[in-house]
């Protein structure tokens, strides 16, 4: 059979506008396919070999028939495989979801599906109307006092899917970043420090410094420890909102700046530019809008943060305006295989005074 992966409708060439927009329209369940996947591990149950339906269900606590239409739907958009009527397989798209492999999507997927995440995005018009972000309209706090405060477990899947999803950009950070006379970097809100791990796997002549509140280090003496880089790293718990005493070579932001809006990015940015020597550099690791109708994640993943955390995902000119507010001027912008890119910027000598000189370096 033609097991070839399809976007449901086929080539759009001479299909009615109706059937693409009716196709975007039901996105959202396709979304929540790919999430109930993952939450009954079916992907886990493939890796070894293909397997019929009512054994596939039987594994998974599901009814067969209420499984096998949802896997039909996925193997449609080439997430599975039905190698045969009722048998199915995995895919590179559905090994993703495997919770054993390198590179896993299987927590975001999780997340992205969980009833608190979702009863959220029901909201979109009133973010729109207002502005503003709507987990505090549904949920009585805004995400992160919910999650780390009144909803630990669902805390615990977040941090476990913005690990799954730092995997996929990880190895290209790495492999762009220039760390070329500096003796130390700084990973500012790095939470349990698997970007800095992997910097100083690379760089064996680098110490860091990890910092983030500490409900975000949580995790990260059990990891360094794994990595064997514990010694090399200085682990300082506080809050980037209101100043990081740090003094570092080379400060680096990975997904911090794009949690917040305008004028909040602005003060985390310049409170960083008063703690930083005027020969350091400041790395931004962030997705950065293409400009017109160009095809770009950034501009999916925008619509969360319109919705979920008040941020958003910003482009070259918008980056450029953020930094130069708050002391930085933006050198260049550095672009990687996945869908990330490094912002580099120095220190605006004209921007806040340097007030950490007399700091021990960390």
């Amino acid at each position: 059979m033609d097991d070839s992966p399809t976007t449901g409708i086929g080539p759009t060439e001479n299909v009615p506008p109706a059937a693409i927009l009716m196709e975007a329209l039901c996105a959202l369940l396709v979304s929540q396919a790919v999430a109930v996947a993952a939450t009954l591990g079916i992907a886990d149950l493939l890796a070894a070999e293909e397997r019929g339906i009512d054994a596939l269900a039987a594994a998974a606590g599901a009814d067969s028939g209420a499984l096998g239409r949802v896997l039909r739907t996925l193997a449609m958009k080439g997430i599975f495989r039905e190698t045969n009527p009722g048998r199915f397989a995995n895919t590179p798209q559905s090994d993703l979801l495997r919770s054993d492999i390198p590179g896993s999507l299987r927590d975001i997927a999780r997340w992205v599906g969980t009833e608190a995440h979702w009863d959220v995005y029901g909201r979109m018009t009133d973010a729109v109307r207002s502005g503003e972000p709507q987990w505090r309209a549904v949920h009585g706090s805004d995400l992160f006092p919910f999650l780390f405060q009144q909803r630990p477990d669902l805390g615990l899947l977040f941090n476990q899917a913005m690990a799954s999803f730092s995997s996929t950009t990880i190895p290209a950070i790495v492999a762009a970043c220039d760390f070329t006379g500096a003796s130390i970097v700084a990973d500012v809100g790095g939470g349990s420090g698997h970007l800095l791990a992997a910097i100083l796997r690379r760089n064996p002549a680098l110490r860091g410094v990890l910092f983030d509140t500490p409900g975000g280090l949580d995790g990260a003496p059990t990891l360094l420890a794994e990595e064997g880089i514990a010694e090399r790293i200085d682990v300082v718990p506080g809050d980037f909102t209101k100043e990081i005493p740090i003094v570092a070579d080379v400060y680096l932001l990975k997904h911090v700046v794009h949690d917040w809006n305008d004028a909040d990015a602005g003060r985390i940015l310049a409170a960083l530019r008063r703690s930083m020597p005027p020969q350091s550099r400041l790395l931004l690791v962030e997705m950065v809008i293409a400009p017109g109708n160009t095809p770009h994640f950034g501009k999916i993943c925008d619509l969360d943060m319109l919705v979920s955390v008040g941020g958003r995902e910003r482009s070259e000119e918008e980056f450029r305006g953020l930094l130069e507010g708050a002391g930085f001027s933006l050198v260049r912008i550095i672009p990687t295989p996945s869908i990330v890119s490094i912002l580099e910027a120095i220190p605006h000598p004209s921007g806040p005074p340097f007030t950490a000189a007399d700091q021990p370096r960390a």
